[in-house]
């Protein structure tokens, strides 16, 4: 049960006695902390006591606190066969900076008891002999790869299983494949981990208007990605512990500033329920349904419209993303990372469709022959209606050649393994004079369209390629018609102060252009 931090020394040892007085005969209201030890004391044996949460303490009042780390000191001293457990987030830290009383070394014996593949593969594979059925394995490295071993995720996982079988099993079989697990586990499992109570909090935690610094944090280096990120300044780097406190990052390696998404759940729930709370700016207009029917390009180009251009802009010199190709004329310059993008362009897609009856948006991450990668799904219906419409989206920033052949291979077999009615890889480059890549012929009669944006730096003008068939089998190509972007009007003072500056920059250019023209023009020829 949840303990009262705030409310007095009084009301903590009462909640306590009342959580453990239905198994204790003859107990005596607890009022202080030497209530509890004086019971404690009269257990024979040895006693084993688990405490979760405990990082909420580095939030409890002084008393409390001193209190409760007082009183583990005291059953430590006293009691050899005394043992605690504690578990909490990485906020757990906070607590050893602050105590003087704490006993236990809580930065020094705190572990983070992950599941390793093995431990998560022996796991179901019990799961499956108690309850009799067969889940493909596939399952299982999904379920691994998707919540990086996470203890509480994967049990999450399991629970749903046994939940939704019915559901997930083939047709008179008590067997789970892959595509029944995908089909179902995207919208539906991803509700299910969002209303868990470490992802309630945490989407609490980041909702909170003092939260800006870290979301936007978030944003530039993370979202949207797995991999890890080394965090260049010591401000930021507090940042990023704050919110591994918050159960969002990970470090990689405790001695360095290094550090990576929690995992591919986490990140999908920020990008999808997160970003679209926090920033709900969404185009004005319906999205471009004809016969129940999503026109997707015009949906993308719409929602392309509406990426934070500071976002685009800043995120460049802010990325570990160094392309290979040419981009403004150099090679190895940064670009905005694949992430920054996919984040994006998750987030106006989720906020917009919402506004339409029945539609959905998830963010999924798939182990395929080619590699982990982000997929955005959208869908109208539920998994067991009997009309769905399926559609994926895959995000790719700045590749060369091998990386788009790659990516569409991928979107295929994801494509087809969903079952989707249609897919589209969307290709966002800095390239300069870029050519676009095509999908091959088996690939666009599969359903794979590609639409490309080679856009500027300050992200105001592109030109657009693309290459699909519509319903009715008719292939269409559109070559490097330019593509203007809408500049969204920026939220913050900061926004506002650049926005108004590059304003002012773009008219004095324009107003010495025009005046030097004007003098060449009195001069004549």
């Amino acid at each position: 049960m949840a303990l009262p931090m705030n409310d007095g020394l009084k009301t903590f040892w009462h909640s306590i006695y009342r959580a453990i007085q239905t198994t204790a005969k003859d107990l005596k209201p607890f009022s202080d902390g030497s209530d509890f030890v004086a019971y404690v004391e009269g257990i024979k044996g040895k006693l084993l006591v688990l405490i979760d949460d405990i990082d909420r303490l580095a939030s409890a009042s002084p008393l409390v606190y001193r209190e409760f780390f007082r009183v583990l000191s005291v059953l430590h001293q006293t009691r050899p066969e005394f043992y605690a457990i504690a578990t909490g987030t990485w906020g757990i830290a906070n607590l050893a900076i602050t105590s003087s009383m704490e006993p236990f070394g809580l930065v020094t014996h705190s572990q983070v008891p992950y599941f390793s593949r093995s431990q998560v593969e022996d796991l179901f594979y019990k799961f499956q002999k108690d309850d009799h059925f067969i889940l493909d394995p596939n399952v299982v490295s999904d379920i691994w790869l998707r919540s990086g071993g996470h203890p509480a995720t994967v049990c999450l996982c399991g629970q749903f299983i046994r939940e939704r079988f019915q559901l997930l099993r083939g047709d008179q079989t008590r067997h789970v494949s892959l595509a029944a697990w995908k089909r179902c586990s995207i919208p539906e499992l991803n509700q299910w981990i969002g209303c868990s109570p470490a992802y309630v909090r945490m989407f609490q935690s980041l909702q909170k208007p003092d939260a800006h610094d870290a979301v936007s944090f978030l944003r530039y280096y993370f979202l949207g990605d797995l991999d890890p990120v080394h965090v260049p300044s010591p401000w930021e780097d507090a940042i990023a512990d704050s919110l591994t406190a918050e159960g969002v990052l990970i470090q990689s390696d405790r001695f360095r500033a290094e550090y990576r998404m929690a995992s591919a759940f986490v990140d999908g729930f920020l990008c999808t329920k997160l970003l679209s709370a926090r920033y709900p700016i969404r185009p004005r207009d319906a999205p471009p349904v004809v016969d129940k029917k999503l026109v997707v390009l015009d949906a993308v180009k719409e929602a392309t419209r509406h990426f934070e251009r500071c976002l685009l802009q800043d995120g460049a010199p802010r990325s570990h993303k160094a392309a290979d190709l040419s981009v403004d004329w150099r090679t190895r310059a940064q670009a905005p990372r694949q992430g920054l993008y996919t984040a994006e362009l998750t987030r106006i897609v989720s906020t917009w469709m919402s506004t339409s009856e029945g539609w959905s948006v998830t963010s999924d991450w798939y182990s395929s022959t080619i590699g982990m990668h982000s997929y955005i799904t959208i869908r109208k219906g539920t998994p067991n209606a009997e009309h769905t419409v399926v559609i994926v989206l895959a995000v790719l920033a700045t590749g060369d050649a091998d990386s788009v052949h790659l990516r569409v291979l991928g979107l295929t077999e994801y494509k087809e393994l969903l079952g989707a009615d249609e897919a589209w890889f969307v290709h966002f480059t800095r390239e300069d004079d870029y050519e676009p890549v095509w999908q091959s012929s088996d690939s666009l009669e599969k359903g794979v369209n590609v639409v490309h944006f080679q856009h500027d730096p300050v992200f105001s003008r592109a030109m657009m390629s693309a290459q699909w068939n519509d319903p009715q089998g008719q292939a269409h190509q559109i070559i490097k018609e330019d593509f203007k972007m809408f500049v969204l009007p920026p939220r913050t003072d900061k926004e506002m102060y650049d926005f108004l500056d590059n304003i002012f920059i773009v008219l004095e250019s324009v107003s010495h252009a025009r005046s030097v023209f004007g003098r060449l023009h009195a001069c004549g020829p």
